[in-house]
């Protein structure tokens, strides 16, 4: 029993950072974005 709750925590922690890393990803996509449309801009 107590395997199978490790392996659960382990992998929700792993699910968790795989989604922190994601939206990191998105985020500097999107401060790209915003910088290049600024430059359009000016």
């Amino acid at each position: 029993m107590e395997l199978i709750i490790q392996k659960k925590g382990f992998f929700l922690i792993g699910k968790a950072s795989e989604i922190i890393t994601y939206l990191r990803e998105q985020s500097k996509v999107y401060t790209t974005v915003k910088e290049l449309i600024n430059l359009e801009i000016h």
